[in-house]
């Protein structure tokens, strides 16, 4: 063999013999990649042809409450809190406030989105996907939004920051960087689905400024946000807990 390989090599187009040579170091160097490349703080050594985005499946659990009710269109999870439910969406507001989330009468309600906002893929989310639900302040209802009021102390929402909302195809993760009372009748442009550049500016310069608290949470016009309404005591105000898309979805809000 040893011989037969000397032969070639003294015969053979010492350019040929270069090419072949730096074909199989690009060949190994290659494979060396795909079986030990591996991802870190620094960013993956993997070329990037060869990565794939990870996607966090949605909870199970929105499948079959899809089943049960057409209408679920989400599933919303908030570690600390009791709130682990399906949301549902109809052609207005109205309809889910005192209907339970498979569709009966029920004067407690359910936890609804706004009609306008699109939520058929977490590719084309709204730009501020809005979620209500009850809180009965003189009742032992402990069901809807209730559990939001934990967030009017800092720490809950230091040891609690994230959220967590299926669609049909992924679950994304919510990060909240604000916990505040709006006026009912004066805010409402903080509960606009779509809005422009200027208009979804000023939702984030109220919800920051309304805030007491500081979260830490850098939030611009090229993000997406969750923003969660419920009752106060006051029937004037609605608290606001508002959240920034940190894992999953996409970008496209003009389509």
């Amino acid at each position: 063999m040893r011989e037969k390989f000397k032969r070639f090599c003294d015969t053979a187009n010492p350019d040929l013999l270069w090419l072949v040579i730096i074909f199989v170091l690009v060949g190994l160097l290659l494979a060396g990649f795909l079986l030990f490349g591996r991802s870190g703080n620094s960013g993956s050594v993997l070329p990037a042809w060869a990565q794939t985005e990870h996607v966090e499946p949605p909870d199970e659990r929105l499948a079959v409450a899809q089943k049960e009710n057409p209408d679920t269109v989400a599933w919303i999870t908030i570690p600390g809190t009791n709130i682990d439910a399906p949301v549902q969406q109809y052609g207005d507001n109205d309809y889910y406030l005192r209907r339970d989330e498979k569709g009966n009468d029920d004067y407690h309600g359910c936890l609804y989105a706004d009609y306008a906002c699109r939520m058929d893929s977490s590719v084309k989310v709204s730009r501020n996907l809005i979620f209500y639900g009850h809180t009965f302040t003189d009742e032992d209802y402990v069901g809807g939004f209730e559990d939001l009021h934990k967030y009017r102390v800092f720490e809950f929402g230091q040891e609690n920051p994230y959220i967590y909302v299926s669609l049909a195809d992924e679950k994304l993760t919510y990060q909240i960087f604000s916990v505040w009372v709006c006026d009912a009748n004066a805010d409402t442009d903080c509960i606009q689905a779509d809005p422009d550049d200027a208009a979804f500016q000023q939702i984030l310069d109220k919800a920051i400024a309304g805030c007491a608290f500081d979260y830490g949470v850098d939030v611009t016009t090229d993000d997406h946000i969750l923003t969660l309404s419920t009752c106060t005591a006051d029937p004037n105000s609605r608290l606001l807990v508002v959240a920034k898309l940190i894992d999953g979805g996409g970008t496209d809000v003009k389509s």
